[in-house]
């Protein structure tokens, strides 16, 4: 059947839905199909739609339905685009009645959820700001925000700091420019409040910009943004204009990127901020002498504001999507060994959310250590500490790393006092991580009266079983899962550069399987409050994969 005719068909049967203008082909896009309609969803509640339909329906377009319900006349509401489009994500289907039906029931849904409640109650639920990326000399801009422990009044402004870091290519062929934002300087109450980010970030050149608090959503039905600086100008004072025109003259070079916040608060009473874009000798405003031949400021109205995009990545959003369980992301944790297995747990960890972890190792990168670990290729060759290092600060805004390239051995065998002084250290954190493999170090640690949560991982050749130590005498038990419980290969090594150095076989993804498992048994333990025993997971990929994990 006809697209068309099937669509008429269907509204036909729903006595929920009117037609006030045919549906017809668009007769200047190819395949468009458009009408209009009213839908009542309760008594006095009948609302009028505009119909559009992309040839390629019932498939999305660009990754959006590509069937468009229009009303400009409901802009306040929520989930409503700035041409009055209504916003739905609706099942897939490829059979065309089936999907209208999906559709025309998100109509209804929106109408009810947006609508109406929003009559009962009031009030709508919050959405950020839609704040399209503006171009400007061929760059598009970004800034990232963390909240603040700062009271800001209406009308407070001041100068920022921001650090500009690599920009990214937003399409195949428009950069976009990067910054974080770094401190705040209230000039005339001489305060500074900085942005807590992690050392590295912390350590990045640093240019001005200006902030300015108004405390209201810079936009149009809370929601579109300003597009002229008319719009804006009832939250600019005098004074601001006035000490703007100042700075422009005096402590930005002619040409320069400023970038200027506008803040306000949301209703969960997080800090927002969004970023324009200004051009030091270029801004919208101008000296003007009035009847007393005094210099005033004045602006620019018809001038268009150019927006970028703003993101708040305070902890909480950063890992809103998910993280570890709170006792190990607020833990002070060690990493000892950080070669295949340690550096996919370091990599879990901070992705994960934790904020503090000392890494421990003497080795170095080579370039055969890259193909299984989360090491990368520049720099060749390196120490591993420093490298990973760098790695897990570019994952993390919120992670404290200090390294040190120590072999732990050395250290332990030493006297009772300098041993009791390691068992001090070792218990100064909440978790170890011992991912050596060494069963020397495993015998000296295992000798220290620890109190903390020490898991001591080691995976087989071939990646047939992972044994993790974390009670009792962790060497002991280590050594009998290896030497008498488990079965597997023991002579197949890989040894590349001789005899002399031996490593087990296993790929990426052999030893990723066994190291998440362990680590989501030991994050589900602590969600769970229950004691975590020592556990062993075992591999079979012979036919199909099996996994197994009995604990202790």
């Amino acid at each position: 059947m006809d697209k068309l005719k099937c669509i008429e068909n269907f509204i036909q049967k729903q006595s929920d839905i009117k037609v006030l203008k045919d549906f017809s082909y668009n007769s200047e896009i190819k395949g468009y199909i458009e009408g209009s309609i009213t839908i009542e969803i309760e008594p006095f509640v009948v609302l009028e739609f505009e119909v559009s339909i992309n040839p390629l329906y019932p498939f999305q377009f660009q990754n959006q339905e590509s069937i468009n319900f229009r009303n400009p006349q409901l802009l306040q509401y929520g989930h409503i685009m700035k041409d009055g489009s209504i916003c739905i994500h609706t099942t897939h289907s490829v059979d065309l009645e089936e999907k209208l039906q999906y559709d025309f029931n998100s109509l209804r849904l929106w109408i009810k959820k947006y609508y109406i409640q929003d009559l009962e109650v009031g009030e709508r639920k919050y959405e950020h700001i839609m704040t399209p990326l503006t171009l400007f000399e061929n760059c598009y801009y970004s800034l990232c925000f963390n909240n603040v422990q700062k009271d800001f009044k209406k009308g407070e402004f001041g100068l920022i700091s921001v650090s500009e870091v690599q920009p990214g290519m937003y399409d195949e062929k428009t950069i976009i420019r990067n910054f974080y934002l770094q401190s705040f300087n209230n000039i005339h109450a001489k305060t500074l409040v900085d942005v807590k980010w992690n050392p590295r970030i912390k350590s990045l050149p640093k240019n001005k910009g200006i902030y300015l608090y108004i405390g209201d959503v810079p936009a149009e039905h809370g929601k579109f943004t300003f597009k002229k600086w008319k719009q804006l100008k009832p939250y600019l004072n005098d004074l601001f204009l006035g000490i703007l025109h100042r700075w422009d003259q005096t402590i930005f070079n002619k040409g320069e990127i400023i970038p200027l916040i506008i803040g306000y608060r949301i209703p969960n009473g997080d800090l927002h901020w969004e970023m324009i874009i200004l051009k030091a000798g270029d801004l919208p405003i101008y000296g003007v002498k009035n009847s007393n031949k005094n210099w005033t400021t004045s602006m620019d109205e018809e001038k268009s504001i150019v927006w970028g995009n703003s993101h708040n990545i305070s902890y909480n959003y950063f890992f809103g999507r998910g993280k570890l369980n709170d006792k190990i992301t607020n833990g002070r944790i060690l990493l000892i060994g950080i070669g295949a297995v340690g550096s996919m747990v370091a990599n879990t960890l901070v992705r994960g959310g934790c904020k503090n972890l000392c890494i421990v190792d003497f080795d170095k990168k080579y370039p055969e250590n890259i193909c299984r670990s989360e090491y990368t290729l520049s720099p060749l060759v390196c120490s591993k500490t420093e490298d990973l290092r760098e790695q897990l600060y570019a994952i993390s805004p919120y992670v404290e790393i200090p390294v040190f390239d120590i072999d732990l051995k050395l250290l332990l065998q030493n006297t009772p006092e300098k041993i009791r002084e390691f068992e001090d250290i070792f218990n100064s954190y909440d978790f170890v991580f011992d991912c050596t493999t060494d069963n020397d170090l495993l015998y000296l640690i295992s000798q220290l009266n620890l109190k903390n949560n020490l898991f001591s991982i080691s995976i087989s050749n071939k990646a047939a079983q992972l044994v993790c130590a974390c009670e009792g005498n962790r060497y002991k038990f280590s050594r009998t899962q290896f030497n008498k419980v488990l079965e597997y290969d023991i002579d197949d090594l890989h040894d590349p550069v001789g005899c002399w150095s031996p490593t087990f076989k296993a790929s990426y993804n052999d030893i990723a399987l066994l190291v998440q498992t362990a680590l989501k048994h030991i994050n589900l333990k602590l969600e769970n409050n229950k004691s975590i025993g020592n556990f062993v997971i075992q591999t079979s990929f012979e036919d199909n994969l099996k996994i197994e994990l009995n604990e202790f």
